[in-house]
């Protein structure tokens, strides 16, 4: 067969030939570029998964050295007197307070608080939150302390969402400046509601 095919190409005339090679080229090459073309694109993906994780990674990390070098002091109260609940008179009451329960705390860590806004308030079903969202901006040892004092004062506080970007490299003696956007939010107790 292969030997019949080979004896009607040679009788064919030299423009015919070629045009059966050209055709022959396309069919090997297009296989040969759709699967270059789908391992470039998984090798594409990858990249973009390694890069997600490696940014995801640099945060665990950050975090787990926050506590390395923390002041050793004792946390500062948040508003309202429970240990559990931010309590207050009303909602806007208990978001003023921890608006500026987070600015002091800020300042003391030695960070830049550059903005905050109130987090839409929510609720579970069997309790309400309050939270708020900042960026914070300063060198890596005070956000560290911001992150600390978030974690550790009570009434507890849920931190949501945490993203920490470099915002300068400096020279190496320098500290590298970064920049955090934090999201938390805590339980509430309004005066006068049932728990």
């Amino acid at each position: 067969m292969l030997a019949d095919l080979l004896t009607h190409l040679y009788a064919l005339s030299r423009g015919m030939r070629r045009l059966y090679a050209a055709l022959m080229l396309l069919v090997i090459a297009i296989p040969v570029l759709l699967a270059g073309s789908l391992a470039l694109s998984m090798i594409t993906g990858s990249y973009s998964f390694l890069e997600e994780r490696r940014i995801y990674l640099g945060n665990l990390l950050l975090l787990a050295d926050a506590g390395k070098g923390v002041e050793d002091t004792q946390p500062e109260p948040k508003p309202g007197t429970d240990e559990i609940f931010l309590a207050g008179k009303n909602r806007e009451v208990i978001s003023a307070d921890l608006q500026n329960w987070l600015n002091s705390a800020t300042q003391n860590a030695g960070a830049e608080l550059q903005s905050i806004e109130n987090s839409a308030s929510d609720s579970d079903g069997k309790q309400a939150y309050i939270g708020l969202s900042a960026n914070v901006f300063g060198a890596w040892k005070p956000i560290q302390n911001v992150i600390f004092r978030i974690e550790t004062a009570q009434p507890v506080l849920f931190v949501r969402d945490l993203e920490i970007h470099a915002a300068s490299y400096g020279d190496d003696r320098a500290e590298p400046q970064v920049t955090m956007r934090i999201a938390f939010r805590g339980v509430t107790r309004i005066a006068g509601e049932r728990p």
